[in-house]
């Protein structure tokens, strides 16, 4: 098996080999040659049913966590980030080197090639991305129509961070790359 290999490109090879394995098989049967097994159920297991949901990147996970799942998660039900509340899906990464010194988990590091600081102190290097409604296309080319420049960082919608203002006046929510501004609870 391919180390790089997806599920979309998983499932035509073992859909190949299997073919040619049912093909043996039913002649074994037919020849005499095999005899059928019955499968210890105890033993079996079922797979839960995937959601979008699942699909969304979340960058306190180690580089080789996330290049597996979009690899896992190719074509069905694909990997994906937001951006300026856009959602970009992700078709294709690699494991990037170490982060540079004091980047934040989620943090743009690089546009070339675009890379994104993880959990455990690595990179996952973008190569293959779709913004909504467009074509596929390498990470590059995205990047020159849609600016997300070093030091940008990519949250979860559900990982927002919240920090008290320096004057202590404000409180600002960070989502995506805006911050927010709320004003501070008063004291009565």
């Amino acid at each position: 098996m391919p180390a790089i290999a997806t599920t979309g490109s998983l499932t035509e090879l073992l859909s190949e080999m299997g073919a040619g394995l049912l093909l043996e098989t039913l002649r074994g049967l037919e020849a005499g040659s095999l005899q059928p097994v019955p499968q210890d159920d105890a033993l079996a297991t079922q797979a839960p049913r995937l959601a979008k949901a699942q699909g969304r990147l979340d960058f306190t996970k180690p580089a080789a966590e996330l290049e597996r799942q979009i690899r896992a998660f190719e074509p069905w039900p694909g990997t994906f980030f937001t951006f300026k509340g856009e959602t970009i899906k992700v078709r294709g990464a690699v494991i990037g080197p170490a982060a540079p010194g004091g980047a934040a988990v989620g943090e743009v590091v690089s546009s070339e090639p675009f890379a994104v600081a993880c959990g455990s102190g690595g990179t996952i290097l973008f190569t293959t991305l779709q913004r909504e409604g467009k074509r596929l296309m390498p990470a590059s080319e995205v990047l020159r129509g849609f600016h997300i420049q070093p030091g940008s960082r990519l949250y979860r919608r559900d990982q927002r961070k919240f920090r008290r203002g320096e004057e202590g006046g404000a409180f600002f929510r960070a989502r995506d790359t805006r911050l927010e501004a709320f004003a501070a609870p008063r004291e009565e």
